[in-house]
């Protein structure tokens, strides 16, 4: 009698550890999947603020140069009086002939803007923070792969110890990029919502 009371505990017993198993397998299920569609958001966010940045790191470089350049050749010119190569240009804007004045004012201009273009890169700093963005986006990458991994072991014979492991590891390296990774802006991560619905 008492062997099949022992029986009935052990089974009852097991049958309790297999329901625990299946709820720590579905439990780990979901939040390796809200995990990995935080972490795609994340590395999409990163993607398009990197592109973001170089497109911008391009286009103040090129005008900054088209200034410079502009400046620096127009410095070699002498403005006396009516500029007689340029006499058939007119200045859309003011709807006059080009003469010494008007052309001094334009070398002006441009000189401040490209003053100002010089500034807005050094400290905008745009080509380093695009890069920033673009490592980040792929460190968040690698551990987009591994919590994929770790989703197709799941349906494995994998151990509970062994799947806690792999999170522990992943939350680990997803926090110390997380620390290193530049802001990404709340707009990247609305445009994200909205492209994703």
């Amino acid at each position: 009698m008492m062997n099949l009371i022992n029986m009935l505990n052990f089974f009852k017993n097991k049958n309790k550890q297999e329901s625990k198993e299946k709820i720590a397998f579905n439990s780990h299920k979901e939040t390796l999947s809200e995990w990995l569609n935080r972490i795609e958001k994340a590395q999409i966010g990163h993607y398009m603020r990197a592109e973001k940045l170089n497109k911008r790191a391009d286009w103040t470089g090129y005008l900054l140069v088209f200034c410079t350049v502009f400046v620096t050749s127009m410095s070699f010119f002498s403005y006396s009086g009516e500029l007689d190569s340029l006499e058939a240009l007119v200045i859309p804007f003011f709807n006059t002939k080009l003469n010494s004045a008007n052309m001094q004012y334009i070398v002006i201009s441009v000189g401040l803007l490209s003053a100002i273009l010089s500034g807005v890169v050094s400290q905008g700093r745009f080509a380093a923070r695009a890069e920033q963005h673009r490592s980040a986006a792929g460190r968040y990458g690698n551990i987009r792969r591994k919590i994929e991994r770790l989703l197709t072991k799941l349906n494995t014979d994998m151990q509970n110890l062994d799947i806690e492991y792999e999170m522990n590891t992943i939350e680990v390296e997803w926090n110390f990029i997380s620390t290193d990774a530049p802001l990404t802006k709340k707009k990247v991560i609305d445009k994200i919502e909205i492209v994703r619905k």
